[in-house]
């Protein structure tokens, strides 16, 4: 007879021993198909450690605490020591049915808290002894190398919780973080949730604004609640303004594009005026009166800040214009947190094994999994960019860099002078190929350098300068601003008047400017060389430190006096009129201090004479160059040459009267540290490199992950639950789960991971702020470490289950092997349904092969036996034996078996029919003459992109394991049991990328799934990249042709009774 063993999780349904045994026992039988007796069910036994069977007494605990940690004791006085013997009964066992059993999971705190009942203590110095112990218990080890005790240490961080305030003046409001709805006792003060602009910190409260009985009432709303129609105006944002520091009527108050001129006045288009801020009363409670705080409130979505005046388009989404107390992201969270144990773990640890010293990352979805993997990626680049940016200025000769040097000087402190295997395509390359190919590399790093001076191109990762690690100075500025004859000569005659020391404010304001917007000459940032250098980067360097493919390069902008031109969509042109951020600064009286009385009141009128002015002094000392553009325009550039890139003292830079700066501790010390490593020519860092393993990559990449992550070679794997089991990855301890996951089986899968063989472990969870599940178990994390496993639901009366092993019962009878591939069973030459071949269908579709599938498709269905009778009345007919209606309803399906599996190969022809049409599509556009160069480049990438995907299709030259093998693809259309695919699932063709882990595929995704993540313009993250859903692969219409418009639909009638 069969012999049925498997292995589970432990059942801890409620009851005994015995009870538990019986659920195991139960769920084995149903997934064996034989009755499996409870008594056969095997469980741990658990050995102890400490020799003696009962808690030590209170004096003995009490005088061992007293005593302090042990140091370096050997195994056999530790195991002995009383405090051992604490442990290992009250947290590592406890005494259940007999036997010894796992204890309940406690955290720290409860565990000292009962250590210091225990023995009278302090319960802090309890913590501190508890956490001292338990490190030596673990560094002490037996003859066989074990330690004494070995825990899993589950760690449990939270993002920052959304901050709400009463609707009261700083000073007098109260502030909450759990999200009551009212004070505390005070029903008249209610809470609003509040947050911030990302450039100055002003305060903003999302609102609903709603007319009642008693007047107008502002009440709370999640920044992501809006109303469907924008036109409505019932939700927006409010601010105290009690200074009165707002003035809706004063034009210079609005962004540039909210303006025009009419008769000689500047006001508000009449487009934004329905969104301009409204002065309101309000008290706190909501409601609108005159004796409540004055404030205003912005209606619909955020566009622009009323104190600092950044501007943003309509579309968008507020979360990211405005944050909480907190911007971070779990993408953020993760990253920073798996950096921080990789890099402990590689640079501090020194009692793990080489091949330990890695870390797995789970997360319950595939994308998010290569999001994750190329956040991680992407992460570690910028962090050795600019950490070797700061190494190399803090050992500048002169104390600064220029723009001559500084590329190599970067080039240089990365180790790219002395090892090319992290950027080179060819490391082995010598001579001309190899100056080259380190000439390219300098030329991509002069880029990246020059890209991230923009500011706040990333919220969460702040750059150098804003960090205040690196400052930008002006070769000749101080010079310039001492020269008095130069400002004798200025049209606008009041700048003569004022001191050197104001000049240089405000010059360095309007350089600040130009710089931060990239209005630079630089041959970096000069789009003929830019050509050049992405030629030779696809030539010489490999991603991610050579340019993608795909990658839009930034050119250097042009900076105008005047607003930009209507109707010119030319995003290098930067607005310097009056009402940009510029315009505001050099407006406002602070920036001139004492000299603005020689200034005077800056009006639209002499602004530009003013800026014309500054702009004049520069170039004619030669720190900035005019450019001729089309259309008679002028404008400005600064000289990349003339910059000096200094090594800061850590205090944050500013921008006018606007802040710059980031206190950031943690980042700060972070980049010194990666500087400090680099100058050490310490590689650490290059190591660290992420990927995804889920079941979307291609098994032979997968399996080559697998081996190299064994070895550690490859540090950090970001996975689905493909990797909760049945994986070898040899020594692990370190785990990390970028969400809670859904059920606490599923935490002890991923858990289980680490720490195998007695071997400590540490369990990293992070719980989003915004996750209700994720914040239950934040709050509860014993209800997932220790929570209950329930037995799983299996639904055997399923048709579609039972059809699909069915289906495989008839296959086997037909004693017909089917190819590897789809297209060698159908006839390829028909022009029309690409019908199955012959020989396939005589031997498959006879009344031999349907007998002998009946008689053991009988048999298949008595097994299951009662286990069907749920299914009478849904699939199978009432109201009669259910022995009739099974034989009934297995007829039916043995007859139409041949019908099924002809109709399973209904999707690979319409994906076949689609991409032979778009080949012939393409191959007409190339064939014209009439057609313009441009539009027979894409027709030619259509074209390539057709054959890809027809080769995968046909599966040339792939593996039993490619997408369209013949059985597995039979299994994803659900006519065979394929428990490890997707059912029915939609598709979408991923290019591969050059230099990229990966390949042509197509990616499957379940329906339900897909329906958002392969919508229209839809980001896919595959790979550590991002595609973006831009067609659809049609198949042949039902009826009609290819010269009918449209998507072929079909009708449907809506019953008014049922729905």
């Amino acid at each position: 007879s069969v012999q049925c063993i498997g292995t589970s999780a432990t059942m801890a349904t409620e009851g005994t021993l015995a009870a538990r045994n019986q659920a195991v026992a139960a769920v084995a039988s149903r997934l064996f198909g034989q009755p499996v007796d409870a008594q056969h069910i095997v469980t741990e036994t658990l050995q102890r450690q400490t020799p003696h069977d009962d808690l030590p007494s209170r004096e003995v605990l009490a005088e061992a605490i007293d005593g302090g940690v042990p140091e370096d004791p050997d195994f056999g006085s530790l195991r002995a020591h009383p405090v051992s013997r604490w442990v290992e009964l009250t947290l590592g066992l406890e005494w259940s049915d007999g036997r010894w059993v796992r204890a309940l999971p406690r955290t720290i705190d409860a565990a000292s808290r009962e250590l210091a009942e225990q023995s009278g203590r302090d319960a802090n110095r309890c913590r501190d002894y508890l956490q001292g112990f338990l490190l030596a218990a673990y560094r002490c080890h037996d003859g066989d190398g074990k330690p004494l005790f070995a825990f899993r240490l589950h760690q449990f961080i939270s993002g920052a919780n959304t901050l709400y305030s009463t609707l009261e003046p700083e000073g007098r409001r109260s502030l909450d973080l759990t999200g009551q709805q009212f004070l505390p006792g005070d029903r008249e003060r209610r809470f609003y949730p509040v947050h911030f602009c990302r450039q100055c910190g002003q305060e903003y409260h999302p609102v609903w604004r709603a007319r009642t009985a008693g007047g107008e009432e502002l009440t709370p709303r999640d920044i992501g609640d809006r109303s469907h129609d924008e036109e409505e105006g019932s939700y927006g944002f409010f601010l105290f303004d009690p200074a009165r520091q707002w003035d809706d009527e004063d034009p210079d108050k609005y962004p540039e594009n909210w303006l025009e001129e009419k008769k000689g006045e500047i006001r508000v288009k009449s487009s934004f005026r329905k969104f301009k801020p409204q002065r309101l009363y309000v008290e706190p409670n909501g409601h609108c009166t005159h004796q409540g705080e004055e404030g205003w409130y912005i209606p619909g979505s955020f566009r622009f800040c009323l104190h600092c005046g950044a501007a943003y388009a309509a579309r968008g989404r507020d979360a990211n214009r405005l944050i909480g107390l907190s911007g971070e992201g779990r993408s953020s969270a993760t990253t920073v947190l798996t950096l921080s144990a990789l890099r402990y773990l590689l640079e501090q640890d020194d009692e793990l094994s080489a091949d330990a010293k890695k870390l797995l990352g789970f997360t319950d979805n595939r994308q998010d999994a290569s999001l994750q993997a190329g956040h991680f990626n992407d992460f570690v680049q910028i962090l050795l960019l600019r950490g070797a940016l700061l190494a190399a200025v803090g050992e500048a000769g002169e104390g600064y860099l220029t723009d001559s040097v500084i590329a190599q000087q970067v080039f240089r402190k990365l180790g790219f002078d002395r090892s090319g295997e992290e950027y080179l395509e060819n490391p082995q390359a010598r001579g001309p190929g190899r100056r080259r190919a380190e000439e390219s590399m300098r030329g991509v790093l002069g880029y990246r350098l020059y890209f991230d001076l923009r500011r706040g191109w990333r919220f969460n990762n702040p750059n150098l300068e804003q960090l205040g690690l690196l400052s930008i100075d002006y070769e000749g500025l101080d010079e310039l601003c001492r020269d008095q004859a130069v400002w004798e000569t200025l049209p606008f005659r009041g700048l003569a008047a004022i001191t050197p020391e104001t000049r240089e404010r405000v010059l360095r304001l309007v350089l600040d400017a130009m710089r931060r917007s990239l209005c630079i000459k630089s041959r970096y940032l000069d789009p003929n060389q830019q050509e050049q250098l992405r030629n030779r980067s696809y030539q010489y360097l490999k991603e991610p430190w050579g340019f993608s493919e795909e990658e839009q390069l930034q050119e250097a902008g042009v900076l105008l006096v005047g607003s930009r031109p209507q109707g010119r969509q030319n995003r290098n042109l930067v607005s310097g009129s009056s009402r940009s951020l510029l315009g505001q600064e050099l407006k406002k009286r602070t920036l001139w201090g004492g000299d603005f009385e020689h200034i005077g009141e800056i009006r639209e009128k002499v602004y530009a004479q003013l800026l014309g002015s500054l702009l004049q002094a520069l170039t004619g000392y030669g720190l900035v160059e005019a450019v001729e553009l089309e259309g008679g325009l002028e404008g400005y550039q600064l000289l990349g040459e003339f910059l000096q890139w200094k090594r800061a003292t850590g205090v944050p830079a500013s921008a006018g009267g606007r802040p710059y700066h980031v206190e950031n501790a943690y980042f700060q010390a972070l980049y010194r540290t990666v500087a400090r490593l680099l100058g050490e020519n310490q590689r650490t860092l290059f190591e660290l490199e992420a990927r995804e393993h889920t079941a979307q990559v291609d098994a032979e990449d997968r399996s080559q992950r697998e081996e190299l992550f064994r070895e550690a070679k490859l540090r950090v794997l970001f996975c689905s639950p493909t990797m909760e089991l049945g994986v070898d990855i040899a020594s692990l301890n370190t785990v990390y789960m970028r969400n809670v996951p859904p059920t606490p089986a599923n935490y002890a899968q991923r858990s289980g991971r680490a720490g195998r063989s007695g071997q400590p472990a540490l369990v990293i969870t992070y719980c989003a702020a915004l996750s209700p599940h994720d914040q239950y178990f934040f709050q509860e994390p014993v209800r997932v470490v220790h929570g209950q496993v329930s037995p799983p639901s299996l639904d055997l009366a399923n048709e579609e289950l039972v059809s699909s092993h069915l289906h495989a019962v008839w296959l086997n009878e037909t004693r017909k092997a089917l190819p590897r591939t789809v297209n060698a069973m159908l006839d390829m030459q028909s022009p029309d349904n690409k019908p199955v071949l012959d020989e396939y269908r005589q031997q498959m579709d006879t009344e031999k092969v349907r007998d002998a599938t009946a008689r053991r498709g009988l048999n298949l269905l008595r097994m299951l036996g009662e286990e069907l009778e749920p299914a009478q009345g849904i699939w199978l007919a009432a109201g009669i034996p259910l022995g009739d209606a099974l034989a009934n309803w297995l007829q039916r399906r043995v007859n139409g078996a041949f019908g099924q599996f002809d109709q399973a190969l209904g999707r690979w022809r319409e994906l076949y029919a689609a991409t032979d049409r778009q080949l012939q599509a393409a191959h007409a556009v190339i064939s014209n003459p009439a057609a313009s160069e441009r539009e027979r480049k894409a027709a030619n990438k259509r074209y390539q992109e057709a054959r890809i995907q027809q080769d995968l299709l046909l599966n040339a030259g792939s593996g039993n394991n490619a997408d369209f093998s013949t059985y597995r693809y039979l299994a994803s259309q659900g006519f065979l049991p394929g428990y490890n695919f997707p059912r029915l699932p939609l598709l979408a063709y991923m290019p591969a990328r050059r230099g990229k882990v990966g390949r042509e595929s197509f990616l499957a995704r379940s329906r339900f799934l897909a329906i958002s993540e392969f919508g229209p313009l839809s980001l896919i993250y595959h790979e550590g990249s991002q595609y973006r859903v831009k067609r659809v692969i049609l198949g042949v219409r039902e009826s009609g042709g290819l010269d009918q418009p449209g998507l072929a639909t079909e009708e449907a009638r809506l019953c008014p009774a049922c729905g």
